[in-house]
């Protein structure tokens, strides 16, 4: 996208980085995809996200740009995900999810376009794309044993864009459409369990910026 305006702030000389802060809730939807296990394979799985029942859905965000006016930035991003496996009723693999996460740790690179300069702020239009490691709480109940643990997963693709509306001097609301997709290899009960997981992703949340 293209710079935002011919005017930076400068301190002794140095432009003025921007520093922006967001927390967000929100919902996704994890598509069917095949599940296989150490002693089984299901060809196609639906998911669901639960995503307003504790623990829920949320997520934070750091944002640097080098210059308050410039178009491209870096980011830190955490993605709390939540996914549940519909198994069928009576199958030795009795329970599958990740409730406590499909957690994302994500490293992005932003890019953002001002549409309109309010006395708030600007509304702008915000896009972003990277990567970063998952750490998946894994929860599983195979032939009547439980196991629950953290582990380090596989790394997370992610994309999404949306909108930044002022609210006041230093706060927008954002509204964002997410993607993300991760292939995950994790260990449950007496084994292992390998899928796809491919998410979108509907937030909405509050920013607060430094400029």
């Amino acid at each position: 996208m293209g710079a935002e305006g011919a005017r930076v702030p400068m301190l002794s000389g140095m432009p003025i980085a921007e520093w922006l802060f967001t927390v967000y809730l929100g919902g996704a939807h994890t598509m069917s995809a095949p599940l296989t296990f150490s002693s089984t394979a299901f060809a196609s799985v639906d998911f669901r996200g639960e995503s307003w029942r504790a623990p829920v859905y949320y997520g934070y965000r750091v944002s640097y740009f080098p210059r308050a006016g410039t178009a491209i930035g870096v980011e830190a991003e955490f993605t709390h995900l939540k996914v549940y496996a519909n198994l069928p009723a009576g199958d030795r693999v009795q329970r599958f999810s990740m409730s406590h996460g499909l957690n994302l740790i994500l490293l992005d690179v932003a890019a953002r376009r001002t549409l309109h300069r309010t006395v708030r702020g600007p509304l702008r239009l915000g896009a972003r794309a990277g990567a970063g490691p998952t750490i998946p709480h894994v929860e599983s109940t195979i032939g009547g044993v439980s196991e629950d643990q953290y582990e380090w997963g596989s790394i997370a693709l992610h994309a999404g864009a949306g909108l930044e509306i002022p609210v006041a001097r230093h706060a927008s609301v954002i509204a964002e459409y997410k993607l993300t997709r991760t292939h995950e290899h994790v260990d449950v009960t007496g084994g292992t369990a390998d899928g796809v997981f491919l998410s979108h992703h509907a937030i909405a949340g509050l920013e607060w910026r430094s400029r």
